[in-house]
């Protein structure tokens, strides 16, 4: 499956994108707000490696929505991963062991 990241806004509590995707209908999507607390918008900085913008009140569009948008989802995933790791699944539970010789 394709990851796209696009973005939009909330109008009347309907999500309004910027660009139509052409999705057909009945296709799951998730929704992220990415209004980032301080916290979270220097954890995005400091990922882009772009920290110099963290008092600027259009860091993110100087940050590129679209590489922001992915570095959301790299964490977005690796929070899933290691959550499922925690609760004693592993990813890789189907895969052969292999002992060491």
């Amino acid at each position: 499956m394709n990851r796209v990241c696009v973005q939009g806004v909330v109008r009347n509590g309907q999500v309004v994108l910027d660009e139509p995707l052409g999705l057909p209908d009945g296709t799951a999507v998730t929704v992220a707000d990415s209004t980032p607390d301080d916290t979270h918008k220097r954890t995005l900085l400091t990922a882009l490696n772009r920290l110099d913008l963290m008092d600027d009140p259009d860091w993110q569009v100087k940050a590129a929505p679209e590489r922001i948008a992915l570095v959301e989802a790299i964490v977005r995933d690796a929070t899933a991963l290691a959550e499922g790791r925690q609760e004693g699944s592993s990813p890789d539970s189907d895969a052969p062991t292999q002992r060491a010789a």
